[in-house]
């Protein structure tokens, strides 16, 4: 840990000062690395034309749901913000997008058991506790209503 420390910020760990210019207490050497904004092709490149065209019609819905939406592309996913709490994210894989979905599973309404399921005790990429993996384009209107209950549950 106290190495990472130096690497990232070049001083010694008991030499790091908050602005106001206490010691940094409790902190983990991943606290002072950035999360760093990947582009999207990261995700899209190399991914079959259908799963790329299905992730954007979801993203291009998801976004226009309100003005208050902001996207973050990671490493391992694609999140999806209202002000700092994310409502979705997204991993596109070859042959699929699977999205989880800041919804809990036990009222999550329509429940579809092919595609869907309880991720709370599962570890996973991105956040969110009900998993959809969308595969075909007839799915997309099921997985629309689910990432406009996450958003409208997400903004109250």
């Amino acid at each position: 840990g106290a190495s990472l420390v130096r690497v990232v910020t070049g001083q010694e760990p008991d030499q790091v000062r908050t602005p106001k210019g206490g010691a940094k207490k409790g902190k983990s050497p991943a606290d002072y690395i950035k999360k760093q904004e990947y582009p999207l092709d990261h995700h899209t490149g190399g991914k079959p034309a259908g799963i790329v065209d299905l992730f954007e019609r979801l993203d291009e819905f998801a976004r226009a749901l309100g003005n208050d939406i902001s996207r973050r592309s990671r490493k391992q996913y694609i999140a999806y913000f209202v002000g700092k709490r994310s409502f979705f994210t997204l991993e596109l894989q070859k042959a699929r997008i699977i999205v989880y979905l800041n919804l809990d599973p036990t009222n999550t309404k329509p429940w579809n058991s092919d595609a869907m399921r309880d991720v709370r005790k599962v570890g996973h990429f991105g956040m969110g506790d009900t998993e959809y993996s969308l595969t075909q384009s007839g799915q997309l209107a099921d997985v629309q209503e689910l990432v406009k209950q996450a958003y409208e549950g997400t903004r109250t």
